[in-house]
């Protein structure tokens, strides 16, 4: 279970970079915007209340990162944004 929830979040991953980037070109920039790295890695285990962090390739406006993100199946979690990366911690152990 914790191996698809992780591949769910990662595909997740580029739903994000695909609407913040569309937002982001809206208001001019020309960079494409790429998740280049996930912790923990895809290939080592997930904790059962582990933050997973995204890091993308230029700055993000958080708040549109924030808005794009989401979970399935649902999980209750808090966001953190810095201009590079987006961290999501479940509020309770995963399934």
């Amino acid at each position: 279970m914790r191996g698809r929830l992780l591949l769910v979040l990662l595909l997740l991953s580029n739903v994000i970079a695909s609407a913040v980037f569309q937002s982001s070109a809206q208001g001019g920039r020309n960079a494409l915007l790429r998740v280049f790295d996930v912790q923990p890695s895809p290939y080592s285990p997930l904790a059962p209340d582990g933050s997973i962090v995204f890091y993308f390739n230029r700055r993000v406006d958080c708040e549109d990162a924030e808005a794009a993100f989401s979970v399935r199946p649902a999980i209750s979690g808090q966001l953190n944004c810095d201009q590079f990366s987006l961290r999501f911690t479940p509020i309770a152990a995963y399934e």
